[in-house]
């Protein structure tokens, strides 16, 4: 599923928003924001993972 997001993503050139708990799908995005009580408080940029290259 998170595939699809990120070719539906890259096909549109817009962004795709997921909330999510599970830790084991981070890897697949380009940025990561930490968000607490509504208020983002940590924006980092993710490393290319090999699944993610083209």
């Amino acid at each position: 599923m998170v595939d699809l997001l990120n070719t539906m993503a890259k096909q549109f050139e817009t962004a795709i928003i997921v909330v999510t708990h599970d830790e084991k799908i981070i890897p697949t995005f380009r940025r990561l924001y930490n968000i607490r009580d509504g208020v983002t408080i940590e924006e980092l940029q993710l490393e290319a993972s090999p699944a993610r290259r083209t």
